[in-house]
């Protein structure tokens, strides 16, 4: 696994450098409708971890923005018609995703859908259990 990270060195180097890049274009202070889309599809919840992965350098430089990965590995690569890809296996923890969701409670879309929608119980949310 070490040899795969040091060939793809630059790759991952591009993508957390992409990832600073959207990040910084973000126009929202509240992330957690834009999370949420991810942990719906592409990212995963196990074991206390938010966990991805993937072969596209845009995926995991647009995820990066949001989950701030503290730990990206290439653990094999696909070879494809159009040459090598390497497959990314993100991950951080789930405190990343909990913060985010206490922040939009506060003051963000889980509190202005708890006022809006009549459900108050959102506010009060502090964690991705209390959500689900």
């Amino acid at each position: 696994m070490e040899r795969w990270q040091e060939l793809f060195k630059q790759e991952l180097e591009a993508g957390v450098k992409a990832a600073e890049v959207v990040g910084g274009r973000l126009p929202v202070e509240d992330r957690f409708p834009y999370m949420l889309g991810w942990v719906d599809s592409d990212v995963a919840i196990s074991g206390g971890l938010l966990q991805m992965g993937t072969s596209h350098l845009w995926q995991l430089a647009e995820t990066h923005a949001f989950f701030d990965w503290f730990y990206i590995t290439v653990p094999s690569v696909g070879l494809t018609l159009e040459g090598p890809k390497p497959q990314f296996h993100a991950h951080t923890s789930l405190e990343k995703l909990d913060e985010t969701i206490r922040r939009s409670a506060e003051g963000g879309w889980l509190r202005m859908l708890g006022t809006k929608a009549g459900l108050e119980d959102l506010m009060d949310v502090k964690s991705w259990d209390d959500l689900k």
